[in-house]
């Protein structure tokens, strides 16, 4: 299908597909790839390629994630630069 053919109700249906995988999944980059993967399926006809971008506080990494990035500020001589998760 071409997204010029896209309705509210094939891109709800779309979301309703993708939804379940994306909340199963346990990291940030398997959500992205699964919602990526629906729409490339979806719109096949106009979609060569699908980037998910998704902006999120150091804090607010997973572990994994924190550990990376804490590495790579400090190896640039920025890790003050880096704010822990705030406290509701």
């Amino acid at each position: 299908m071409r997204i010029a053919q896209a309705t509210l109700s094939i891109i709800d249906d779309m979301w309703a597909q993708v939804v379940p995988g994306v909340q199963q999944s346990n990291y940030l980059e398997d959500a992205a790839h699964r919602l990526a993967t629906g729409i490339h399926n979806q719109f096949d006809e106009s979609v060569v390629i699908v980037r998910i971008f998704l902006a999120a506080t150091y804090g607010e990494l997973p572990n994994a994630n924190q550990e990376y990035v804490k590495k790579l500020a400090e190896s640039a001589d920025v890790q003050s630069e880096l704010k822990p998760a705030k406290k509701n």
